[in-house]
This record gives structure tokens, C-alpha cells and sequence, in this order.
């Protein structure tokens, strides 16, 4: 049999075709693998968007109700600093309007305000001052026993709040008068509990340079011959305070009272009032 070369060009047609049908149906599986995976990596970077957006919308939701707890925690704070602070406030005034007492009796006194107020005697041949450790004691006694924060509109807003028990140590500075206040707190508003406890109230008052310029009249040896209230004058002109004298003839007593134009509390200027004996008078003390 002879092959002509039309023959052999069609032969190596055909096989050149068988070849290429082999090489498609070897690389169709390859591209039904490739398929797949793109599938299944669509599917998985879908799921993965879902939960990344799924959390996140949760991460919102816990900060929004973490905003709103701070937020009612933060008001429930505010109110009971401003309640402290109000008490505070009028034991300091009162201390001064009674020459450092307020609880206590001075061991002698006499009466001033219309009648109502004890003004302690500082000197009556002996030094009666109290000390500086009464006047913290008293204030720190007025605020734990005088605080009356209500919290009674909370709790009808649904936010439960435990109240414990009231302790006050206060401290003096030229300027200033600082109460650090214990005072326990459980807020709850039916998610979660928050403790608060600590409480700084600070306020400016000059009232310990008063004090001392009291106890400086006190401890006078020229107090006899009657020029402390001069002096007392000239100490004031220079450091904004106003002195004021009141002879009360009955007693036999002067009452003093000191005036800082500086520094008020409450629309009030901060004052101290005591009294001294005057040398040589019989004094019918209440």
C-alpha cells in the first residue's frame, strides 16, 4: 500500500486533533478545581464581612450602654459632690460666725446675732481658745451628721443606689479648707454596679488666718492695756480682712469680729466672731 504525502498530512491532522481533545480533557478538571475554590473563597470572605460587621455592631451596642451607665453614674456623683459640698459650706459658716465652734460649748461664751449664737470667750485672764484639732473635729462631725443628699429621683428613674455611713476629715491651709469625705455609694442601674466612695470638697477660706489672729489676741501680754484692737486694725488693712469692735457693757466683754472682703461662700462673707474680757469687770457669763 503506498501512503501519498495527502495522506500522511491528513494523519498528522488527526493526531495533532486527538491531541488536542486529551489536553482539554486533561485541563477541564483543573478548571472545575479552580472553580470550586473561588467559590468557596467568595463564600468564606462573606462570612468573615458578616461577623466583622456583626461584632462591630455589637462593640456599638455595649459602648452605647456603657455611655449611658457612665452617664447616670456620673450624674448621681455630681449631685452627691454638690450635696457634700453644701453642708460643708454652711458648717464653715457657721464655725466662723461662732469663733471655731459649732457643736461644742465654749467653756465661756457670750451672745451675739440677736441672742442666738454663742461667741466664745478667748480670753478671760486665762487663755480659753480651742485648738485647731477642735475646729477640724467639729467641721468633720457637722458634715457626716448634717448630710442630707435625697436620692429619691434617682430611684424613680430606675437607677437603685445603697447608701452607707458618712466620715469627713477636714484639714486647714492658709487659703483653703479641704474635706475628704468617705461617703459609700452602690449604683445600681439594673445592668451593672458601680462603687463610689471617695469625695474631695475643697474651699477657699481664710478662715485659719483668722483663727490664729484671734489666738494671737488671745495670747497678747499687751492685751490689758487695750491696744490689740489697733493692732488688729493695721493687720487687716494689709491682708483685705475688716475688723469690727462691739462693747457689750452688760457682760463686760468685747466681741471682735473679723470680716475677709476677699472670699465668700454662698453670696456670705466668710467671718469670725470670739470675744475677750475686759480686765477688771465682773462678768455674769450664761
Amino acid at each position: 500500500m503506498t501512503v501519498t504525502l495527502h495522506d500522511s498530512e491528513v494523519l498528522l491532522k488527526r493526531v495533532s486533533f486527538l491531541n488536542d481533545v486529551v489536553l482539554v480533557r486533561n485541563t477541564m478538571p483543573k478548571l472545575g478545581q479552580v472553580t470550586i475554590f473561588i467559590i468557596i473563597g467568595c463564600v468564606l470572605l462573606g462570612l468573615t464581612l458578616a461577623a466583622i460587621m456583626l461584632m462591630s455592631s455589637l462593640t456599638k451596642k455595649e459602648l452605647l450602654v456603657k455611655d449611658v451607665t457612665d452617664s447616670q453614674v456620673g450624674t448621681v456623683k455630681t449631685y452627691t459632690q454638690s450635696c457634700l459640698a453644701q453642708t460643708f459650706q454652711n458648717g464653715l459658716l457657721l464655725m466662723g460666725k461662732q469663733g471655731g465652734y459649732i457643736s461644742l460649748t465654749p467653756p465661756k461664751y457670750t451672745y451675739f446675732y440677736s441672742n442666738v449664737l454663742k461667741i466664745p470667750i478667748y480670753f478671760d485672764e486665762l487663755v480659753l481658745a480651742p485648738d485647731m484639732e477642735v475646729l477640724e473635729l467639729q467641721l468633720g462631725e457637722y458634715v457626716k451628721s448634717n448630710t442630707t443628699c435625697n436620692f429619691e429621683e434617682f430611684r424613680k428613674g430606675g437607677i437603685n443606689i445603697t447608701v452607707g455611713e458618712i466620715s469627713a476629715k477636714i484639714s486647714f491651709t492658709n487659703n483653703t479648707v479641704i474635706a475628704k469625705v468617705v461617703f459609700p455609694l452602690d449604683v445600681n442601674d439594673g445592668s451593672s454596679n458601680t462603687h463610689l466612695e471617695q469625695f474631695t470638697i475643697e474651699e477657699e477660706s481664710r478662715i485659719k488666718q483668722m483663727y490664729y489672729t484671734a489666738l494671737s489676741v488671745a495670747n497678747d501680754p499687751e492685751l490689758q492695756k487695750g491696744i490689740c484692737i489697733s493692732w488688729m486694725v493695721q493687720w487687716a488693712s494689709g491682708n483685705g480682712f475688716m475688723i469690727e469692735e462691739f462693747d457689750n457693757v452688760i457682760t463686760g466683754t468685747v466681741v471682735i469680729k473679723i470680716t475677709d472682703s476677699k472670699h465668700w461662700i454662698n453670696q456670705e462673707p466668710q467671718v469670725f466672731v470670739f470675744g475677750i474680757k475686759e480686765l477688771g469687770d465682773e462678768v455674769d457669763y450664761e
